[in-house]
């Protein structure tokens, strides 16, 4: 089983590798951007897909993680009004409507600084669809699969996108207010 500590304790031991390596000269801000990038990226990765079992027999995975059955929504909006519905009282469906939306901000907000193709709003709409799909699929993969116990659901996609896009407007607004600062760490050289 990969497990999300193991894929944090991998992160750390690269990051300072991805540091020291680099072959092109960068501003220091996009050197901090993009280590702070890639320790994001390993963490999310951890978040959506892991634990991963590899290597367990299907009566071994039931007994140690539960039921595999594939549980797939595409009727929009259906999980998050069951939610906000029963959760009053509840923290726990605002914790995962919010936390689906708040995971992908820093990317969102990152994405247009690192890659100049992102800074056009079209451009940056198609990462933001595309993405979450990406996302939910692999999870599908791996539930077909018996190596991750995910659900999958269309409002996740959209609640990502909406993530996504409200990083970007907080970048939108943060190179108005600070358009030196967004062009120093958007150059790749010095």
């Amino acid at each position: 089983m990969i497990r999300e500590d193991f894929i944090f304790f991998y992160s750390l031991f690269l990051l300072p590798i991805f540091a020291l390596f680099r072959k092109k000269k960068v501003t220091w801000a996009r050197l901090i951007l993009e280590t702070l990038l890639l320790g994001y990226l390993f963490y999310l990765a951890s978040l959506l897909f892991s634990p991963i079992y590899l290597g367990l027999e299907r009566t071994e995975l039931l007994a140690y993680r539960g039921d595999f059955t594939i549980s797939v929504n595409l009727v929009p909006f259906r999980t998050i009004i069951k939610q906000v519905n029963l959760g009053l009282g509840d923290s726990r469906p605002a914790r995962q409507i919010g936390g689906n939306i708040v995971l992908f901000i820093p990317l969102g907000f990152a994405a247009p600084i690192l890659f100049e193709i992102f800074q056009k709003f079209r451009h940056f709409l198609t990462l933001a669809l595309i993405l979450p799909v990406f996302i939910e699929f692999t999870q599908l993969l791996g539930k077909l699969l018996a190596i991750m116990p995910r659900s999958v659901d269309i409002d996740d996609v959209i609640l990502n996108a909406l993530g996504l896009i409200i990083g970007f407007s907080f970048f939108t607004l943060f190179k108005r207010l600070y358009p030196k600062m967004v062009n120093s760490a958007s150059q790749a050289h010095n």
